[in-house]
């Protein structure tokens, strides 16, 4: 199930209740809305409900295979997560909240994986073994090609500032 901890008030409050699973919850980037998936109707499926809770989650998009949701983007219209390939390895993904068709942002035959947009939503921070151990790398967002190794022995979970200047990250 999914809950909200009110921190100022000290007090929780359940939004989601189903014998199904509710996991990966995300808030909106103005907190009127949590994210979360679910495996009712058997199936991957990204749900939206009011974070004030009493009201109907309503179902957005069915997911194609496995995943890990991760984050909406800072403008509030998409959503970043994990996806396995074929191969058996980690993709990131970016898909609209209204559907359409999710777009490949990180592929590779390395297990890209724990996408982070940065405030302004202009960077894309993720975590990768292409360099031999993990690493966290940055590249813009739409993707040019260009990107930047950040983390120099290991680095995995970036998280950034809210500043967008900060980039933070666990490392050895």
């Amino acid at each position: 199930e999914i809950w909200v901890l009110d921190l100022e008030r000290r007090s929780r409050g359940r939004l989601t209740q189903h014998v199904a699973e509710d996991i990966a919850p995300m808030w909106s980037p103005d907190s009127r809305t949590v994210y979360f998936v679910s495996t009712r109707a058997h199936r991957l499926t990204l749900f939206g409900t009011s974070a004030q809770g009493g009201q109907r989650e309503q179902p957005l998009f069915d997911f194609d295979g496995r995943i890990v949701a991760y984050q909406v983007t800072p403008d509030g219209r998409s959503l970043l997560f994990e996806q396995l390939d074929q191969r058996g390895g980690w993709d990131i993904w970016q898909r609209s909240l209204d559907g359409g068709s999710p777009i490949p942002l990180v592929q590779s035959p390395n297990n890209d994986q724990q996408p982070a947009v940065s405030p302004d939503g202009r960077f894309l921070a993720y975590s990768t073994p292409e360099s031999g151990g993990q690493q966290v790398w940055v590249s813009p967002m739409p993707a040019d090609g260009r990107r930047w190794r950040i983390s120099s022995d290991y680095g995995r979970e970036p998280a950034w500032g809210a500043d967008g200047r900060t980039l933070y990250y666990h490392g050895l």
